[in-house]
């Protein structure tokens, strides 16, 4: 059963078994964020980087109702997973949670502290967060999603704002990894609550794709390059995938 039923139960008390062993160690989870005021070229970055890590993400474009058949952003959202996973995005969403640790164990026996811990992290995220980022199936550990448009989220909510460096660090907890993009990084406390930030500038009239890309921010301080790097040197600098890009 995935997470994302659990709220709906009332009397079943659950048993969640571990997940199987994996060849490989999965990723830390993190938060990166990609901002530009080039919204396609920003989108291609940012689902370049997710799909680099993981092999899909669940994404919702923040600014739109979706999906838009004749957008460019959602043809290359689609890559990571063919529609969004909600059709809007309101202030309902980013409401903190009323679940508590005792609320939660009445439901579910944890088969272990770290799993206890990560899903007490993920009944602790606003409803947004829990929507799309349930495990499915429920063995799934890591969850990758992608939040687009940001900066078109309501700016004064009863609730949870991405600023809010907590939030990030209950996702990493709960196993998932967000990717965000923005037109701009507004506010400004939203460079510090990500752990990751990567700027798009690109000339007046050019496309995208001759822009270049500066690292604002990176896990631990050590930036990939310094300065500035074109679009197709970060590509390859990377190892993204090159279909992301528009033709020479």
């Amino acid at each position: 059963m995935a997470w994302g039923a659990i709220p709906v139960l009332e009397s079943l008390t659950l048993t969640l078994r571990p997940s199987s062993p994996s060849s490989s160690p999965s990723p830390s989870p993190e938060s990166t964020l990609v901002y530009g005021r080039d919204e396609t070229g920003v989108s291609a970055l940012a689902t370049g980087l997710a799909l680099k890590v993981y092999p899909r993400f669940r994404w919702v474009d923040c600014a739109r109702g979706s999906p838009v058949d004749d957008l460019p952003v959602h043809w290359i959202f689609a890559r990571g997973s063919t529609k969004p996973e909600m059709d809007w995005v309101d202030a309902t969403g980013l409401r903190p949670a009323t679940w508590t640790a005792s609320s939660l164990r009445a439901l579910v026996t944890p088969e272990g502290p770290d799993e206890d811990r990560r899903l007490a992290s993920f009944l602790a995220l606003p409803d947004l967060f829990q929507r799309i980022g349930a495990p499915n199936p429920p063995s799934e550990t890591e969850v990758a999603i992608l939040l687009a448009n940001i900066d078109s989220l309501p700016s004064r909510v009863d609730g949870v704002l991405l600023e809010d460096r907590d939030l990030h660090l209950r996702l990493h907890l709960a196993g998932i990894a967000l990717f965000a993009t923005a037109r701009l990084p507004n506010p400004a406390g939203i460079l510090d609550s990500f752990d990751s930030v990567y700027r798009l500038e690109v000339p007046e009239g050019m496309s995208w794709s001759h822009g270049v890309v500066s690292v604002e921010k990176s896990t631990g301080g050590d930036y990939p390059w310094p300065g500035m790097l074109s679009v197709r040197e970060v590509w390859g600098e990377l190892g993204l995938d090159l279909t992301l890009l528009p033709p020479l």
